[in-house]
């Protein structure tokens, strides 16, 4: 199959107090492309959307 190339990634990890622990949410937006604004940007608007209620 071959070798996987290096991809750029972008993760945001939300951690949420809950009760007498924590709950951790983890985000990650991979692209095949190495720079692609249109991509960063509808990541960040992705990322800075994300709400998390009980």
């Amino acid at each position: 199959m071959g070798a996987i190339p290096v991809r750029p990634a972008e993760v945001q990890v939300i951690v949420v107090p809950h009760e007498d622990r924590s709950i951790t949410y983890t985000m990650t937006a991979l692209s095949t492309a190495p720079v692609d604004p249109a991509f960063e940007e509808a990541v960040e608007e992705i990322f800075s959307g994300v709400q998390i209620t009980d």
